[in-house]
């Protein structure tokens, strides 16, 4: 999660809960932050809501947007259609129905 966003859910400076992770990148190792279930992430639809999902959260320097990892999709029912064009559906629409990805948010 970007710090920006992080300060505006009162996630920044970080909880007393929170602690140093080292992750691998394609630049090398970083060192953020990680808020043991911090969130309940939903999925807000035209025609529906899924979640709550319960979700760790990665305090980021360099992301200016908000990623889900593969764990986090699944939970939240999200099956990938088309990645570089945004195709999605949930797990339980029928096999017909494609969804389209929001224009992504950046916070700076």
């Amino acid at each position: 999660m970007p710090i920006p966003l992080a300060r505006r859910l009162d996630l920044w400076p970080p909880p007393p809960d929170s602690y140093l992770v080292e992750l691998g990148t394609a630049g090398g190792p970083v060192r953020n932050y990680l808020v043991p279930d911090a969130l309940d992430v939903y999925i807000v639809a035209q025609d529906r809501v899924r979640g709550p999902v319960a979700c760790d959260v990665i305090l980021s320097y360099f992301e200016e947007e908000v990623v889900l990892n593969d764990k986090l999709s699944e939970e939240l029912g999200i099956i990938i259609l088309g990645i570089g064009s945004g195709r999605w559906r949930f797990v339980d629409d029928p096999p017909d129905k494609i969804r389209f990805s929001e224009k992504p948010q950046y916070f700076y």
